[in-house]
C-alpha cells in the first residue's frame, strides 16, 4: 500500500511538472516552435599569426521545434578564418518542453597578424528557413609592448652587460657572419641584428643584453617572440644561451628557456602571461660559458599582451 501511494504521488508530481510546462492544467501552449543560440564563451583574443580559439555554439529548441539550423559568421575580419563542424545542426524538442539540444564548435584562426588595439564584435548566427538568431562573441587583438628589429642598432634604453672577458653583445656582426655562406640560413634575421660572437673575440665571453623596463599592467596574457640563430662549437664546447624574464627590474630573475649542445635557427614564441599585470618587467637574452666558441644573434623582439 506504501509503495502504491508512493507510486500515485510520483505519477501526480510529473503531471504537474508537465502542466507548469505547458502553462498550467489544461492551459495554453507556451508558444511556437522556436530556438535560441547559446555561446561557451563572450570572447576570445588572438596575439598573432596562427592563433586558434574554440568556441562551443549550442542551438537549444523549444516547443517542438525539430528542423535543421545552419551556422554562419558575420563581421569577420579579414585576419580571421572561420569555421564550424559540423556546419549545420538538428535540434529535437517535444511539443511545449524545451528538450532539443545540438551543438558544434566553432574555431577561429588567425591567418595573418591580427591588428593591434583593436576590439572588435563577430554575431555568431544559427538560420532555419527565415528564421535567424544570434549571439554576440568579443574578439580581443593585442597591444604592442615591445617591438624592437634592431634596424637602428641596439638601442639607448637597452643594457649590455659583460660579466667576463672584453666584449658583449653589439650589433655591427663584426665577423660578418651573415654574410658567410657557410652559416646560412638565418630564418627572419637581416642586418642589422644582436649579436654575441665569442668566436670573433676568441677569449672569455659571459654577456647579458637586458630589455628596458616594461609595464604589463592592464594585460591579462602576454607572450614574447624572436628570432634567433645560437650556434654551438661542437668540440668541447659548453657554451649556454639563456633567455631570462625578471618581475621586479632586474633584481631577480627566472629562466624561460635555455639552448646549448645544438644548432639552432627559427622564431621562438614563449607564453609570458605570469608577467601579465606587472608593472617593471624586464626580458634578458644571456649568453655564457663561451671561451673561442660560436655566436648567438637574436632579433625582431616582439612582446604582445591584452
Amino acid at each position: 500500500m506504501k509503495v502504491y501511494k508512493a507510486l500515485l504521488g510520483l505519477l501526480g508530481l510529473m503531471g504537474l511538472l508537465v502542466a507548469c510546462q505547458q502553462g498550467g492544467q489544461g492551459g495554453p501552449q507556451l508558444g511556437s516552435p522556436d530556438f535560441a543560440v547559446v555561446l561557451s564563451r563572450a570572447s576570445v583574443g588572438f596575439l598573432d599569426e596562427g592563433d586558434t580559439a574554440e568556441v562551443l555554439v549550442q542551438v537549444v529548441a523549444k516547443n517542438g521545434f525539430n528542423s535543421p539550423v545552419t551556422l554562419s559568421v558575420e563581421n569577420l575580419p579579414s585576419f580571421l578564418q572561420a569555421s564550424f563542424n559540423p556546419g549545420s545542426v538538428t535540434p529535437q524538442s517535444t511539443l511545449n518542453v524545451v528538450t532539443g539540444l545540438a551543438q558544434a564548435t566553432l574555431v577561429l584562426r588567425a591567418m595573418a597578424t591580427p591588428p593591434t588595439g583593436q576590439n572588435l564584435t563577430l554575431q555568431v548566427k544559427a538560420t532555419s528557413g527565415s528564421t535567424t538568431k544570434t549571439a554576440d562573441l568579443s574578439v580581443r587583438t593585442p597591444v604592442v609592448v615591445l617591438d624592437e628589429d634592431f634596424s637602428g642598432g641596439i638601442p639607448d634604453d637597452w643594457e649590455v652587460v659583460i660579466n667576463e672577458g672584453d666584449e658583449g653583445w653589439r650589433d655591427d656582426d663584426p665577423a660578418e657572419r651573415y654574410d658567410d655562406e657557410d652559416w646560412k640560413p638565418w630564418g627572419n634575421i637581416v642586418p642589422p641584428f644582436a649579436i654575441a660572437d665569442s668566436d670573433w673575440v676568441c677569449d672569455l665571453m659571459d654577456t647579458e643584453l637586458i630589455t628596458p623596463s616594461l609595464d604589463l599592467t592592464g594585460l591579462s596574457r602576454a607572450r614574447l617572440r624572436f628570432d634567433h640563430k645560437f650556434v654551438y662549437y661542437d668540440y668541447g664546447g659548453d657554451e649556454s644561451g639563456r633567455v631570462d624574464i625578471s618581475l621586479d627590474g632586474g633584481s631577480t630573475w627566472t629562466n624561460l628557456v635555455a639552448y646549448q649542445g645544438e644548432d639552432l635557427v627559427g622564431r621562438v614564441v614563449l607564453d609570458i602571461s605570469s608577467a601579465a599585470g606587472q608593472s617593471n618587467v624586464k626580458i634578458r637574452f644571456h649568453y655564457a660559458n663561451a671561451d673561442c666558441d660560436w655566436f648567438w644573434a637574436v632579433d625582431n623582439v616582439r612582446i604582445l599582451g591584452f
